[in-house]
């Protein structure tokens, strides 16, 4: 059966995109939840992100690989992020830069394409990377770590840095990063 992962809506035709770990598709549904279109044979497809085309970008966490499916459907492209950890999470900046986390189960990649999936850059994280979230107003990527003695931590990469810095968060819980407009 399914087993719907994560979905991202289209902001100006207001379609969805789901992906569905389980089945090893990904749905594109109308705004009134009818399925306009399934995309079969992507190997369990985890986060997704809508570049500012309405191209979707799935991580194919069965692989190595993220997939571009064109928003019209008309086409369906792969591009290799890693030789050995599982793409996650998908992240588009406001650039139009295109961030993988990728991971093993104790170490992890966030990956930088252009948005013709050439790679831009690789930053190694010493932990699994999860969910990651971009400052609009420094370009900067966050990301959370999964990993039980780093909950209370997060990494932060400058796009112009080759390293990760790492930031403690005392008391407070880093299940999930989201940073609005503003920066905040």
């Amino acid at each position: 059966g399914t087993t719907p992962y994560a979905l991202s809506v289209n902001q100006v035709t207001g379609e969805v995109w789901v992906t569905n770990y389980g089945s090893n598709d990904v749905v594109k549904l109308s705004q009134t939840g009818h399925i306009l279109k399934t995309f079969k044979n992507i190997s369990k497809p985890w986060g997704v992100a809508l570049d500012s085309k309405g191209n979707a970008w799935i991580a194919e966490s069965g692989g190595t690989s993220v997939v571009r499916i064109y928003h019209d459907g008309s086409r369906v492209d792969r591009f290799a992020v890693s030789s050995t950890e599982a793409p996650k999470g998908v992240l588009i900046d406001r650039q139009g830069y295109i961030w993988i986390s990728s991971y093993t189960s104790t170490s992890g990649l966030i990956t930088r394409l252009d948005a013709n999936g050439q790679l831009q850059g690789k930053w190694q994280a010493r932990r699994p990377p999860m969910d990651m979230a971009s400052d609009p107003t420094t370009g900067h990527v966050f990301f959370t770590l999964w990993y039980k003695n780093d909950s209370n931590q997060y990494g932060e990469i400058d796009p112009n840095s080759p390293t990760v810095k790492y930031i403690t968060a005392a008391n407070h819980y880093t299940g999930a990063i989201g940073v609005d407009e503003a920066g905040f």
